[in-house]
C-alpha cells in the first residue's frame, strides 16, 4: 500500500517495561504475513537488517527487543535508513561506487525506551512513531493464548488483504483509495495538535487508512470514526516540531547547563568594590586574601552570559551537536549577539586582563541572585576571579602595579561605554 499511496516507510516503536507483552503482540503482527519465527532482534547487524529489508520490501520487518545497552547512534542510522527507504551509498576500496539499494518498507519494533531518547538523529525521530504501552494483554491468560494463535495460523491474513484490495480498488488504478487517503490526510492535519511533524501526519493518515479497510475486509465492527480518533490519539503522545529541532534540543542543553553553573560566571562589577576601599593597604590585604581561585567560564553581564568558545563547543559536542551548526542556528533564532562588522558568532569582552571573543547568550529568564549572596561571593574571592591568570602574591607589590591595575579597571569602563554608545 505504500506504493500505491507514494509513502516513504513508517517506523512503530512500541516501548514500556518489561513483561507487558510486547513481544506476545509482536508475534500476533508477524503472523499476519508470516511465522513468529521471522522476528529479528537489534542484535543483528545493520548489514544484515539491511540486506533483509530488501527482501521484505512492501511486506514489513519486525525487530524485537531493543536493549539499553545497544549503541544509539547506531540505531539511528539504521532506523533513519529504513524509513527512508533506501541504503547508504558506499564505495569499494578500489573506490568504485556501491549504489544504494531502494524499498519500501514498514518496520514495527519493541524497547524499554523510545528508539531515539538518547539520539540527537533529528531525521531518525522524525520517521518514528513512538508508542508507549504500560499493559498489553489483561491477563496472563490471554498473552499465552496470543503465543499459541500466533504460531498455529499465520500467513492467511495478508494473503486476504492484498487480493481484496485488488478486486475492489485495482480497476481504476486504486484512485478510490488515493482519494480516500486524502481526504484522511486532510482531517488528520486540520485536527492535530499544532506543530505537528508532517512526516507523522503522512504516516497516521496511513495508519488510519489501513484500520479502516482492515475493519471494513474483516468485519470487525469499527467504524471510521474509531480509526480517525485512533490516530489522532497515537499523534498526541508524539513529540511536536519544536520538540526534535535540533536548535531546540541544544537550547535546552545549554540553558540547564547555565543554570545549573550560573555561579561559574561572573559579575563583572569589581571596580565598584575597588573604589569603596579606602586605602591601598586593604586592597592589598583583599588580594592577599583571594588565594583560591574559582574555575570560571565567562562573564554575566546585563542579561547576557558571555561563555567562553571552547567551554560551549565542549557542551554542545558532548551532547553531540555540530557547534557550528548550533551557533548559525542560535544567531538566526536571536539567542546570541552577533559580531556584523566581522560577521561571527562571538562578541569581544574584557576578560582576564585582555579583550576576549566570547559566545554572548542571552537567557530569557535568568536566574535572580540577590545581592547579598553576589556581595558574599566577592568576600570569599573578591579580586582573583576578574584580574589576570597570575600568582595573587605577585600582583601590585609596587605602584607601578598600581597604577597598571587602576589602567585595566579605566580600559573596563571605555568598553562599557562603548557597548552602551552601540546599543
Amino acid at each position: 500500500m505504500l506504493h500505491i499511496l507514494k509513502l516513504r516507510g513508517t517506523v512503530i516503536n512500541i516501548y514500556g517495561p518489561s513483561g507487558i507483552g510486547k513481544t506476545g503482540l509482536l508475534e500476533l503482527v508477524s503472523s499476519i504475513f508470516a511465522t513468529p519465527d521471522s522476528i529479528i532482534t537489534f542484535a543483528a547487524t545493520p548489514i544484515s537488517i539491511t540486506i533483509l529489508s530488501e527482501r521484505l520490501g512492501s511486506v514489513g520487518m519486525i525487530i524485537d527487543d531493543k536493549q539499553t545497552s545497544f549503541d544509539d547512534s547506531k540505531i539511528s542510522t539504521l532506523i533513519y535508513s529504513l524509513a527512508e527507504g533506501r541504503t547508504r551509498l558506499k564505495a569499494t576500496k578500489e573506490s568504485d561506487l556501491i549504489e544504494n539499494r531502494k524499498f519500501e518498507l514498514n518496520v514495527i519494533t519493541s524497547a524499554e525506551e523510545k528508539l531515539n531518547e538518547n539520539s540527537k538523529h533529528t531525521g531518525s525521530s522524525r520517521r518514528t512513531i513512538e508508542i508507549y504501552t504500560n499493559k498489553i494483554f489483561s491477563s496472563n491468560e490471554k498473552s499465552i493464548k496470543a503465543h499459541k494463535i500466533s504460531r498455529e495460523n499465520y500467513g492467511l491474513a495478508l494473503n486476504i488483504f492484498v487480493n481484496k484490495l485488488i478486486d475492489d480498488y485495482s480497476s481504476n488504478e486504486y484512485q478510490e483509495l488515493l482519494e480516500k487517503y486524502e481526504e484522511i490526510e486532510k482531517y488528520v492535519n486540520e485536527n492535530a495538535p499544532k506543530g505537528t511533524v508532517n512526516s507523522y501526519i503522512q504516516s497516521v493518515s496511513g495508519i488510519i487508512l489501513a484500520d479502516i479497510l482492515m475493519n471494513k475486509i474483516f468485519e470487525f465492527g469499527f467504524d471510521e470514526k474509531s480509526s480517525l480518533e485512533m490516530g489522532l490519539n497515537i499523534l498526541s503522545q508524539l513529540s511536536i516540531e519544536k520538540e526534535i529541532d535540533e536548535i531546540e534540543m541544544a537550547r535546552e542543553i545549554i540553558e540547564d547547563w547555565i543554570l545549573m553553573n550560573d555561579k561559574k560566571f561572573e559579575r563583572q562589577n569589581f571596580y565598584k568594590e575597588y573604589n569603596n576601599l579606602e586605602n591601598n593597604n586593604t586592597l592589598t590585604e583583599n588580594l592577599d586574601s583571594s588565594k583560591n581561585i574559582v574555575e570560571t567560564w565567562g562573564i554575566y553581564k546585563d542579561g547576557f552570559y558571555y561563555i567562553l568558545p571552547t567551554k560551549f563547543n565542549e557542551v554542545i559536542r558532548k551532547s553531540g551537536f555540530s557547534p557550528n551548526k548550533i551557533r548559525r542556528g542560535f544567531a538566526e533564532k536571536g539567542l546570541i549577539k552577533i559580531d556584523e562588522l566581522n560577521n561571527r558568532f562571538t562578541v569581544t569582552k574584557f576578560y582576564k586582563g585582555g579583550n576576549r571573543r566570547m559566545l554572548a547568550y542571552k537567557l530569557e529568564n535568568e536566574p535572580k541572585r540577590l545581592e547579598k549572596e553576589i556581595e558574599e561571593d566577592y568576600e570569599e574571592n573578591i579580586v582573583s576571579k576578574n584580574i589576570s591568570n597570575y600568582s595573587i602574591d605577585e600582583l601590585i607589590k609596587t605602584e607601578t602595579d598600581l597604577k597598571e591595575f587602576e589602567k585595566m579597571l579605566e580600559k573596563e569602563k571605555e568598553l562599557e561605554g562603548e557597548e552602551k554608545d552601540e546599543n
